[in-house]
């Protein structure tokens, strides 16, 4: 199981991620000292407080818990054309 569980965290940050360079060079350091459990949690880790910041930047997540005024601020605002 946590074979399987490096193999999908490797194939959804190793191999797609804008940050996949610093996210294998974490995972290569740490794999070569034997800490697979550390790999596996930083992996975890990162890709959803990276994941949630950019959600927090581009207005669809409110930056902490406590500022909901913000969010619902960044509702109204039109939406910017690309």
């Amino acid at each position: 199981m946590g074979l399987m569980l490096a193999f999908r965290l490797f194939v959804h940050l190793g191999l797609p991620a804008d940050y996949r360079r610093q996210f294998r060079s974490t995972f290569g350091y740490t794999l070569r000292r034997g800490q697979v459990d550390a790999d596996l949690g930083m992996g975890f880790v990162a890709f959803h407080q990276i994941n949630f910041t950019r959600e927090a930047l581009r207005g669809e997540q409110n930056a902490s818990f406590y500022s909901s005024r913000q969010r619902e601020a960044a509702e109204r605002l039109p939406a910017a054309s690309g």
